[in-house]
């Protein structure tokens, strides 16, 4: 039996160029020894979940947070919107695999909420009504084509395939939201038992905004969780070379006090990183803390306080809209220091 060649999809294409940049990156690395210390680190999770969650909870709380456990998707859903009240409103929404699997955004709008995905990809094929085909790129399944036919239906004027064209044309139909919303809604890439913190790692800079609305909700696994601080650097490359080929995030988000967090429903243990069945919600506030890295060698990030921007059009990258400050609406923003994390050198 002979096998023929895989069929070029955009998909398939996609992904070579993807598993191109891992192989590059990754051989510029401590490759293995990160992979052992990621491996130890989720291994701890797998091993102490149960521990770890627990430690989490008290620390998260103890920093003012409200932590909400769900046992399953239906809870998941009602625990949210038991935080969010009755009353329909405008949501923004960074990516989540987590509330896709529970469904929140669809049971969100049969109660009259609008909903907006701020995710490029996310929201693109929220648009065309599709699901996400792909864990860290929802639209890759989609050509340039493709993409400009569905936006020009949107905006009601015809659209090149030009992708910068494209990603300002985003930009601009989501700014109002953006700028406008009082509640935002993200998953979570880790939770940090020690310290009840939590981790939101992103390129286009829409976490940001979700993150920082007077009300910010908080849906993910209880796999997310580990043990130390001194867990991430390891954990960071190699979730980021991994999922995306690239040596680190353009954005590595650290959100502490005065959040609500929430935390998923345990499946039966087995693999290293096991995923939830469900997850549970979280309330109210925003952060009064929060610390931000920029990678080396990527993008400066501005400083900008929360709620205070407005969205310009990316000069040299189409991946999605990139925060500039602009104007201030609210003088009391939290306090969001830029460090260097100690990542390990790419050279």
């Amino acid at each position: 039996m002979t096998l023929g060649a895989a069929p070029t999809t955009n998909t398939r294409k996609a992904a070579d160029v993807t598993l191109g940049k891992r192989e590059q990156v990754a051989a510029r690395l401590p490759w293995e020894r990160l992979r052992g210390e990621a491996t130890a680190a989720r291994r701890d999770t797998t091993e102490h979940l149960d521990e770890l969650v627990a430690m989490f909870t008290r620390a998260a709380q103890a920093a003012g947070h409200k932590v909400v456990h769900a046992a399953d998707n239906a809870s998941a859903c009602r625990a949210v919107m038991t935080e969010l009240g009755g009353s329909p409103q405008v949501i923004i929404k960074s990516k989540s695999m987590v509330t896709e699997e529970i469904g929140l955004r669809h049971h969100m709008e049969s109660l009259g909420f609008t909903v907006f995905e701020t995710d490029l990809g996310e929201w693109i094929v929220q648009v065309r009504g599709e699901l996400p085909s792909h864990v860290t790129a929802p639209a890759i399944h989609l050509s340039a084509a493709q993409i400009a036919e569905t936006l020009s239906g949107v905006v009601g004027r015809g659209l090149t395939s030009d992708p910068t064209a494209l990603t300002g044309v985003a930009t601009d139909y989501l700014r109002q939201p953006l700028r406008s919303s009082s509640v935002g809604i993200s998953g979570a890439n880790f939770l940090i038992a020690e310290t009840g913190e939590i981790v939101v790692i992103e390129n286009e800079g829409n976490a940001y905004f979700c993150t920082s609305t007077p009300t910010h909700v908080v849906v993910t696994g209880i796999d997310k969780v580990i043990r130390k601080r001194s867990d991430l650097p390891a954990l960071l490359r190699v979730l980021t070379v991994s999922a995306t080929g690239q040596p680190q995030t353009v954005y590595t988000h650290v959100v502490a006090r005065s959040c609500s967090w929430t935390t998923g429903a345990r499946r039966s243990p087995g693999a290293l990183t096991p995923k939830p069945a469900a997850a549970s919600a979280v309330g109210r506030a925003w952060s009064s803390a929060r610390f931000s890295a920029r990678s080396p060698g990527t993008r400066t990030r501005p400083s900008i306080p929360a709620r205070s921007e407005s969205w310009s059009r990316p000069t040299s990258s189409p991946r999605g809209p990139q925060p500039t400050r602009r104007s201030s609406r609210r003088s009391a923003a939290p306090a969001r220091t830029s460090v260097r994390c100690g990542f390990p050198s790419a050279t």
